[in-house]
Order: C-alpha cells, then structure tokens, then sequence
C-alpha cells in the first residue's frame, strides 16, 4: 500500500498468497492470531522469527500502533480478494481502534479481531502497571470480560485470554484494597457474570492466604472468571448441560494451542472444579479446581435463585464447614474461613448504635476476625439503600449486635 496505487494488480499475487497460509493455519491451530509487542511478532503464542536486517516485527508493530492496535485475529479464512480489499483499506486507513473495528464489521469483516497495544516490563520495572480503580470499576471491566469471552465461545471462536490475563491482573491489585464487597447481582450485566466475578474474587483471596504470589493469583484469577465458560458452548444448537459443562469448556480453551502451565490449569480447573475433594475413584482435582469448587459453592450457597438453597453468608460457611475433608479440602475450607471471617462480605448486620449495615471486608488482621469494615443502610421508604458511609468495627467505638438471616441486602 506505500507503493502501489489501490487499483493496481500489484495486490493481488501476494494477497493471494497471504490467504491461502491464514487458511491453512487456521486449517491446523484452528485460528490465526498475529500479535505485536515492540519489534517482536507472535502467532498464536509463537514468535515468528524473520531476517534481523529486516526491522519487519517494529515495522509492522508501529504501523497498527498508530490505531491503537496490537495485533490482529483470525477466526475464518477469508480468500485472496477479501485480503486484498483489507490490505488496502488499512494502508489507507486514518483514525483509532473503536472507529476501525466499527468500519471493518461494516465491511463484513466480524470475524476479525483487533486487542489493544501491548508492550514488554521496561528495564528495572519488577511489577505490572498498578491501577487505580475501585472495586466496582474493575467488577464491571471483569464482567464485561466474561460476557464477550461468552459470546465468543458461543460463537465458536478462540478466547481472548490475553485481555482476560489484564482483567485478572487488576483484579488481584483490587484485592488489596480494604473494601472489597463480593459481587451480588447483575448490576452490570447479567447474573451468571456476577457470579463468576464473586467466584474470581474469593478465590484470589483463598489463594493469597495460601501463599500465592500476584502471579499466581492472576493465574487463579483467569481460571475463575472463565470456569464456567462451556456454558457458552451449544450442542446441536441449544446451551450445553450442566453434567457437561466442564468437558465443553475444555474443548473451547484447548482451541488456544499450546501447553504451557497457565494453560494446564486452566483445562483442568474447568474440568474439575465441581469434582469433591475425597472421589469414589481415588481421583484427586487439581489445587485451583479445589480452590473455585469452594469459592463457587459459597457464591451459590448465598445468592438468591429460583428453586435453590440459599443460606445467610455465615450460614453458608458453617455448612461448608461440615464438608471439609469429603466435598472441600480442609485446607481450602480453613483458608477461606481465615479470609473470610465471622461475617463475611454480604452479611447483613444489626449494630449496636441502632443502625443496621453489611460487611465489606476481608480479615485484615487476626485481631479484626469479628470486625470487619460495615457499609451503612439507609432506609428510603420501604427498600433499604447502601450509604456511601462504612464504619470501622476494629475501632471499638460500634460492635455487632447479632448478624441478619435477612438475604435482601443488594448493592447496585
């Protein structure tokens, strides 16, 4: 495109070319996905090498910087026209990444993804980017993730797990935050999304008391928003069942070549995470499995739906409690108590000014076991309302009166 006017048939030869290895790429890894980080250019996580006199990867990298994109996905072949059409509207393309995916799905193209810009640690640089976003942003950017890996496995595409890798990232810095209040509803999209992100956070936390470095917590982090995931799967045409939900989202995850340790734990935490601790065959889940299994059970245990159990936060943890060493590893059920606490996020309390609240922290400290932050309710006519007002129970000054069986306390 820097050399040839559109309409010369200088396009076609390589254009042709360029298709027919897509389509056989996509042929054999099932996608082709093109990613640029600096000067370096990968293949569905294999970097591609090129002569070193041929500054080819920085080239390509900044070419598609300047629309704010990273790397391109194939999910379909297109053929040598098609490529054709893209490779001249991209070398004449002007403006930013929301406005190109826009034009190109005009074009027809919905089967083509552009991720965002990427980039390596700088020299020195030991930890990610921390960013500083409350709970609620990065549970809305968390659903909002889980949603659109649905939709792709639903459509039968490869996941982005590249942006769900972020999400985790953010996720595990949120958790340091001393309000951490779970999930409850579908505020931002859906149940089902709400509930893989109150998953994702108690599992971080039961990790992190485990001994689990940010790292590891992120890795944790992805298993558990995308646990679910064969849900999206269809089976001749309608969602898949419960009994298979494990194996059908295998199948999605192992679409994504490749089988280094992320990616293993992934496969084995979806396919595992409903299995009990001690099986009838001897079978043993792998530790993140063990770890959602839990950090799902509380989740389901505590949310209200239709025609299911549904049990106060503490009511929740005593009953699993019972389990330990049979459905729960015991390890996993004390590290989850620990984080947890005698109240623990989403429980309804009556304090002893007369005002009633709900827990929104973690244990912070052993001391703090019993005093958890409370978020203030107001009442506004016959609804009780979340005040932006939380009060401290480790200061002394306010105790707990006793904890609510109510299950009416949302937030949203």
């Amino acid at each position: 495109s820097k050399f040839h006017h559109p309409d010369n048939k200088a396009f076609e030869k390589p254009s042709f070319a360029v298709a027919n290895v897509l389509e056989e790429v996509i042929g054999r890894l099932g996608t082709a996905a093109l990613v640029f980080v600096e000067d370096q250019v990968y293949l569905n996580d294999i970097r591609v090498r090129y002569e070193a006199r041929l500054d080819l990867g920085r080239e390509m990298s900044e070419f598609f910087a300047a629309f704010h994109v990273g790397g391109v996905t194939f999910h379909q072949p297109i053929n040598g026209n098609e490529m054709a059409q893209l490779v001249k509207f991209l070398g004449s393309y002007v403006g930013n990444r929301p406005t190109l995916l826009k034009e190109l799905a005009e074009m027809g193209f919905t089967h083509i993804e552009l991720p965002g810009v990427h980039r390596f640690l700088k020299p020195g640089e030991t930890q990610r980017e921390k960013k500083d976003a409350t709970i609620r942003e990065v549970q809305a950017v968390a659903q909002s993730a889980v949603s659109r890996v649905m939709l792709q496995a639903t459509q039968d595409r490869l996941i982005d797990l590249l942006s769900m890798r972020k999400v985790a990232n953010r996720l595990v810095d949120a958790q340091n935050s001393e309000v951490v209040e779970l999930e409850t509803q579908d505020s931002a999209n859906s149940t089902f999304t709400a509930h893989c992100m109150s998953v994702a956070q108690v599992s971080v936390g039961i990790g992190k008391k485990l001994g689990f470095d940010e790292n590891q917590q992120a890795d944790l982090a992805v298993c558990a928003l995308t646990h679910d995931l064969g849900y999206g799967m269809r089976e001749d045409g309608y969602a898949t069942p419960f009994e298979r939900h494990g194996s059908a989202g295998v199948r999605s995850l192992i679409k994504r070549r490749g089988f280094h340790e992320s990616h293993i734990r992934r496969m084995l935490a979806t396919v595992d995470h409903h299995e009990p601790f001690k099986s009838p065959n001897g079978h043993l889940p792998s530790l993140f499995a063990r770890i959602i299994h839990a950090a799902e059970d509380f989740d389901n245990l505590t949310r209200f739906r239709s025609g299911a159990p549904h049990m106060s936060p503490t009511q929740a943890i005593a009953s699993m409690s019972a389990g330990a060493n049979t459905e729960y590893d015991p390890l996993v059920i004390q590290a989850m108590i620990n984080l947890l606490g005698k109240y623990p996020p989403g429980t309804p309390l009556q304090l002893s000014d007369g005002r009633f609240g709900s827990s929104v922290s973690y244990v912070r400290t052993p001391e703090t076991f019993a005093k958890p932050l409370v978020r203030v309710i107001g009442i506004q006519g016959d609804r009780a309302v979340p005040t932006e007002e939380t009060v401290d129970l480790a200061l002394g000054k306010i105790s707990v009166i006793r904890p609510l069986d109510s299950m009416g306390v949302v937030y949203g």
